[in-house]
């Protein structure tokens, strides 16, 4: 009789707190909280006033609906996530034309939702409102200041709204609370090489390299970044390692292979070519075949640089436009079958502009090469060429 009442005070207590927790918040999923426990409680009465045993099944529910749901309710709340928040971003998602509307009134019920207000200003970056992420952005770093990956999310959506320098300053603060995090010295990395500090970036990438030295983004980026210097026996260094990690290996293949062009070991830069042409990518693989192609043009193999151009641009055929620009292509263009009612097919491509410029770049620095060497003498030139391919036999002995 005093376990009864014991749990009777006990239920009504919770109930009593219910009501005043709807009262202070107005939170919608409290509704069914209440009307959860107070089925419960009913159910309660019900069974301590008959005091039959065959009621011991609807008993112990009456026990659950009333007691242990709502301590359940409120353990999730407190420290996994707040249901009401949860109640908002399940209606959001299911209305998605008024998504943001509906974020903003979770916010009213609970301004400092850390939830609500990430999925709000990831709405704002993703509609380009730079401004309104910015702000939200700032409070949730407020609410999580040692949230390392929130900083990074924040510099990367500065950096997109064109704040590049409060986005590196975020970035070096960051490091210096996390020196080598891989996900700010990668974003770091990758702002100070597209503005031209690509001396810095390499600081930048080698020290995270210490603590990630299985990372493969980490060797292709000082990849580029070294060819952005024309540094191009570096270059290949961090490509090799790259290529022996899966991750950038078709990439880093074909940039090895331009490399050797710049080196003028074509039998070299053939070999990298070749290992990319199976690559899933469209891009990269048409871009090896054009580059066989020119490696063909080089050694006067014209019907062959033919064949491995109509490839390139079956495959992908915007790259036609390279033939323009490259002076060893562009000879054969007029030769070169295109299939038309390929030319506005759209290609899924995983290579970014920043790997497509340095890609070019590499290109563009072989032609420097040609043709600062147009002048030089045929016979000159391939004793030179016969003297460059005997000292890479040599290296490879």
């Amino acid at each position: 009789m005093v376990i009864d009442i014991i749990v009777c005070v006990i239920a009504i207590a919770i109930l009593i707190l219910t009501i005043f927790r709807f009262i202070r918040t107005k939170f919608p999923y409290l509704i069914i909280e209440l009307v959860v426990e107070l089925v419960g409680l009913i159910s309660l009465f019900i069974c301590l006033g008959k005091g039959d045993l065959k009621l011991l099944g609807l008993y112990i529910t009456s026990i659950i609906l009333a007691i242990v749901i709502p301590i359940i309710f409120y353990l999730i709340e407190k420290w996994v996530i707040n249901l009401n928040d949860l109640y908002y971003l399940i209606k959001a998602k299911k209305n998605k034309e008024n998504y943001k509307e509906i974020l903003i009134k979770g916010l009213d019920k609970n301004p400092n939702s850390f939830i609500l207000n990430k999925r709000l200003a990831k709405y704002y970056f993703e509609n380009k409102e730079f401004e309104k992420a910015e702000d939200i952005y700032l409070k949730l770093i407020d609410l999580k200041p040692n949230d390392i990956n929130l900083h990074v999310e924040i510099a990367n959506m500065l950096y997109e709204g064109e704040n590049t320098k409060q986005s590196v300053e975020l970035l070096r603060m960051t490091l210096d609370k996390k020196p080598g995090c891989l996900e700010a010295s990668k974003l770091l990395g990758t702002i100070l090489y597209e503005t031209g500090e690509c001396k810095e970036a390499i600081n930048v990438l080698n020290v995270a390299l210490q603590n990630n030295p299985s990372c493969y983004d980490l060797y292709y980026m000082l990849g580029m970044t070294y060819t952005k210097l024309n540094d191009f026996n570096s270059a290949e260094k961090y490509y090799k390692k790259a290529a022996t990690i899966n991750g950038y290996k078709d990439l880093a293949n074909l940039n090895l292979g331009q490399i050797e062009l710049i080196f003028r070991d074509y039998d070299a830069a053939e070999e990298y070519f070749m290992k990319t042409i199976d690559c899933d990518d469209d891009v990269i693989t048409a871009n090896a075949y054009l580059n066989i192609a020119k490696v063909k043009m080089i050694r006067r193999n014209i019907p062959q640089a033919i064949q491995y151009a109509e490839l390139a641009v079956e495959i992908y055929p915007k790259i036609i436009n390279k033939f323009e620009k490259d002076d060893t292509l562009r000879i054969i263009l007029p030769k070169v079958k295109m299939d038309r009612a390929k030319k506005n097919k759209v290609v899924n491509t995983k290579v970014t502009e920043t790997q497509q410029e340095t890609i070019d770049h590499l290109g563009k620095t072989f032609e420097k090469v040609e043709k600062l060497t147009e002048s030089i003498p045929v016979e000159e030139r391939e004793m030179e060429e016969d003297e460059q391919e005997q000292q890479n036999e040599l290296n490879k002995k």
